[in-house]
């Protein structure tokens, strides 16, 4: 089975524990050029805020972009971890007519383990990181959602490090969730890290790749990436779709003649990183704690919209932080806002979760 296949299998982590990096060679940068002295540490290493929770580790958290900077000196041994989530998709927009729009799909997440970090032997090297923002509620009648936007740690400024580590390690942002009374791709779920919801009778969105595949075995360290393909299409018209979570795709409209709108795909648990010890870096720490909990929940589909009033029910959010109806996506969790309801009458489309990135390491 060739790679993009595999990453297209629905409903599963896609690229699970191999070994992969994304993006290109980098040429000389910000922190030295081909003539530079590579080294794996010892480091100290800056940038975002930072966490010392007392358990032999310490966090770099990115509720915003931001750079990581490595520079000789005691600290750490040139290994890390890291957790790179992208900005949730938003919900349709409903339009005049009483019809539900989908939810937004979750922004797609990667995690590292054991990544070995190079620096230059004798000044600090930059690395770009890259967080990106929920798309935003929707204001025009009758649109699909907008995606959500990429996150990322760019690792290739140094130049003198293994050409395995000169890589950019992206995630995609979630797909917009689709709008009624439009035609096909509008009423067709949007594409992402995990896809938008579809408008009965029209699928969910696909599983978008990040750029610069393929695979680079060599590359210093554990990548995998997660995300869900959108649901499969019914044959009634009138609610919304879930957008699809970092756990489970979204659930098609009902087809039943009720035409209850479908629920959001479950958040994904990643325990390395749970809501209370990330939290005091999160602005809206309060809401951030809740929604990703103590098992590290994120990434949860926007909720899809039922038909019209006494007609069915709304659908759920796919929990995580997503949006029910009409509802954003908590800060910094990445999941997908809610679909627009269609009674009342235009309802708005909920705005898609900012992603997060974090970076980790055991304290030496």
């Amino acid at each position: 089975m060739g790679i993009f296949n595999e990453f297209y299998k629905k409903e599963k982590p896609v690229f699970t524990g191999s070994r992969f990096g994304f993006g290109s060679g980098g040429g000389g940068g910000a922190g030295g050029d081909d003539a530079s002295a590579a080294s794996t540490g010892p480091f100290t290493i800056s940038g975002g805020t930072v966490l010392t929770p007392g358990n032999g580790k310490k966090y770099h958290v990115f509720s915003s972009s931001g750079s990581l900077v490595v520079a000789p000196g005691p600290g750490m041994d040139g290994t890390i971890n890291a957790f790179i989530l992208a900005g949730g998709g938003a919900g349709g927009k409903a339009g005049p007519t009483y019809a539900g729009s989908a939810g937004g799909g979750a922004g797609g997440a990667v995690e590292i383990t054991s990544f070995q970090i190079y620096g230059d032997a004798g000044s600090p090297v930059t690395y770009p990181v890259t967080v990106g923002t929920g798309a935003p509620t929707n204001t025009t009648d009758a649109t699909q959602g907008q995606q959500g936007n990429p996150s990322s740690i760019d690792f290739s400024p140094f130049a003198a490090g293994p050409s395995a580590a000169q890589i950019s390690i992206q995630s995609m942002g979630g797909g917009g969730g689709a709008c009624a009374d439009q035609p096909v791709p509008v009423s067709t779920g949007g594409p992402g890290g995990c896809g938008g919801g579809g408008n009965s009778p029209y699928t969910g969105g696909a599983l978008q790749a990040p750029p610069n595949s393929p695979v680079y075995p060599s590359c210093p360290g554990t990548v995998t990436v997660y995300g869900n393909a959108g649901h499969t299409g019914t044959a009634i018209y009138g609610s919304g779709g879930g957008g699809s979570g970092l756990g489970a795709a979204g659930e098609a409209p009902s087809a039943d003649g009720v035409n209850h709108g479908g629920d959001g795909g479950n958040g994904r648990d990643f325990p390395a990183y749970p809501g209370p010890l990330i939290a005091p870096a999160i602005p809206n720490t309060t809401p951030f704690g809740a929604a990703v909990g103590p098992n590290g929940s994120y990434g949860g589909g926007g909720a899809g919209a039922r038909y019209r009033n006494n007609h069915g029910s709304d659908g759920d959010p796919g929990g995580a932080g997503a949006g029910g109806v009409n509802g954003n996506a908590i800060k910094n969790t990445g999941s997908g806002g809610g679909g627009g309801a269609g009674t009342p009458n235009n309802g708005d489309g909920g705005r898609g979760g900012d992603g997060l990135v974090i970076v980790s390491y055991t304290i030496s």
